[in-house]
C-alpha cells in the first residue's frame, strides 16, 4: 500500500516537472509577439490571454481604431503571430497564431479535451469596413472576428524552440520545431500536413530553429544544430533552405568558428 501512494506521488512529481508553464509576462520568449503589414498589426498579451488589433491608417489620429480579442480559450499559450507581408486588401484581414495548451490541472488539456501545439486563423468577418468606422465616427469592435480551422498537434510534447513563417500571401504557413514540421493550409481541402524531424533535418541531426522567413517557394530558418557529447562545439549555427510544398532541405549553411576565437567559447 505505501509502495503504491510512493508510485502514485513520483508520478504526480514527474508529470509536473515535464509540464510546461511559461512566464505570460515575457514578451521575448518562445515567438514573435508582434506582426504587421500594411492592413493589420496585431499584438499578443500572454499576461492577459489577449490579442491587440491595430488597423490602418497607423496613422489615423482622430480616434484609435484598435480593439482587443480575448483568447479563444484560457489554456492557450501563444507562442507566436504572423501575417502575410503582401496582403494588402482590407475585406475580412486575418492573422495567423500557434502555441501551446497549458493546463493547470494534470489534464494537460483545453475546456473541449484538446491538447498539444495549435495553430489557427483570427479572421475578421465584420461587415462593415474600417473607411465606415472611420466616416461615422463609430468605436471600432473586435466582435465580429472568429477562430477558423484550429488544428492541434497531439502528437509531440512540448518543443522548446518553435517557429512559425507565413506565406507572403497569406496562403499557408510553415512551422518548424525540433521535433516535427508542419505546412498549415486553413484555406484548402488538407489543412495541416505534419513530417518528423528526422524526414527534414539531414543527416538526422537535432535542430533548435530559431526564426524562419518564407517566400512564395522557400523557406529559410535559421537555429543550431546539437553537437555530439564527446564534441568540442556544443552546437553549431546553421541555416536550412527548406522547399515549402515537401519541407525539403535544398541547401545548408553552416558557421564554424576558428579554434582559440572567443566565438568558439560561446558554441
Amino acid at each position: 500500500m505505501y509502495l503504491l501512494i510512493i508510485l502514485i506521488n513520483l508520478c504526480c512529481v514527474l508529470k509536473a516537472i515535464s509540464s510546461f508553464s511559461p512566464t505570460t509576462s515575457d514578451y521575448d520568449a518562445y515567438g514573435l509577439k508582434i506582426a504587421v503589414n500594411d492592413v493589420l498589426f496585431v499584438e499578443v498579451n500572454g499576461n492577459a490571454a489577449t490579442f491587440l488589433v491595430q488597423f490602418a491608417p497607423y496613422n489615423f489620429i482622430i480616434g484609435p481604431l484598435q480593439c482587443t480579442i480575448n483568447f479563444d480559450d484560457s489554456t492557450h499559450y501563444v507562442y507566436s503571430v504572423g501575417v502575410a507581408p503582401n496582403y494588402n486588401t482590407t475585406a475580412n484581414p486575418y492573422f495567423y497564431f500557434t502555441g501551446e495548451v497549458v493546463s493547470s490541472d494534470f489534464s494537460n488539456t483545453d475546456s473541449a479535451g484538446r491538447n498539444g501545439t495549435f495553430i489557427g486563423v483570427w479572421i475578421n468577418q465584420d461587415p462593415q469596413s474600417v473607411q465606415q468606422y472611420i466616416s461615422s465616427r463609430q468605436p471600432l469592435s473586435c466582435n465580429h472576428f472568429a477562430v477558423a480551422n484550429l488544428t492541434f498537434i497531439s502528437s509531440y510534447g512540448h518543443q522548446e524552440f518553435a517557429v512559425m513563417a507565413v506565406e507572403p500571401y497569406g496562403q499557408y504557413a510553415i512551422g518548424l520545431a525540433t521535433q516535427f514540421g508542419f505546412i498549415y493550409r486553413p484555406f484548402s481541402g488538407t489543412t495541416l500536413t505534419t513530417k518528423q524531424s528526422s524526414a527534414i533535418w539531414p543527416n538526422n541531426s537535432t535542430f533548435y530553429p530559431c526564426a524562419a522567413d518564407a517566400s512564395t517557394t522557400f523557406t529559410i530558418v535559421a537555429g543550431y544544430v546539437e553537437s555530439s557529447v564527446r564534441s568540442r562545439v556544443r552546437a553549431t549555427p546553421t541555416v536550412y533552405l527548406i522547399w515549402n510544398s515537401n519541407l525539403t532541405v535544398l541547401s545548408t549553411w553552416s558557421y564554424s568558428a576558428t579554434n582559440n576565437s572567443w566565438q568558439s567559447r560561446l558554441t
